[in-house]
């Protein structure tokens, strides 16, 4: 494990409002660290939820997961037309028509900061590598106005979550666009 910089520690304390020196560099390894050992991608991405929900609490920040990258069960089928074999998902079937899109980055912290309304964090191992869905999209949500980081292991995704909430608050939900949507939402509600 790396180590914790001292703005970590100051900003572990200022949320905690524990004095700093009442808890040294390792004690935060101990406490916060988890404590998974694997290095695979699904490893890597627990380890940050749980560093994030702990040192981040509910509802001032909010992360969540995106599960398109799931193992999902499926049957192997021939096409009786072809003769070709595939393999066939209907939770998967379901899942995309439910709006399951290829290439959505794993996480997404929907908390404005600076001029992003949301950070999209895609997780990988130090040797993994982007697929041509997953730029697609990153591209695309950038394009929309989010921040979006490829973060190869779990200090860099800690090291990108944290530059992004040192962000400025931002006041773009308060310009009438709040109200708008609440609006919409209470017209809708009365048509139906």
């Amino acid at each position: 494990m790396g180590s914790m910089t001292s703005a970590e520690f100051l900003a572990l304390h200022k949320r905690k409002k524990e004095p700093p020196s009442e808890m040294s560099a390792e004690d935060y390894r101990k406490k916060y660290i988890p404590k998974h050992t694997t290095l695979d991608e699904h490893g890597i991405q627990v380890a940050l939820v749980e560093w994030f929900r702990e040192l981040y609490p509910f509802p001032e920040y909010l992360i969540f997961a995106v599960p398109n990258g799931a193992l999902l069960p499926y049957a192997n089928k021939t096409d009786k037309k072809t003769g070709k074999s595939f393999q066939y998902s209907p939770l998967r079937t379901k899942l995309m028509n439910e709006g399951m899109t290829p290439g959505i980055p794993d996480l997404c912290i929907p908390v404005p900061r600076g001029v992003y309304p949301g950070l999209y964090v895609e997780m990988k191992t130090a040797t993994g590598e982007i697929s041509p869905s997953q730029k697609e999209m990153q591209q695309a949500l950038v394009g929309l106005g989010y921040c979006v980081v490829v973060a190869f292991g779990l200090e860099p995704a800690k090291m990108a979550i944290g530059s992004y909430l040192s962000l400025p608050k931002s006041s773009w939900f308060a310009s009438g666009l709040f109200s708008i949507v609440n609006d919409l939402t209470l017209r809708n509600e009365k048509e139906s």
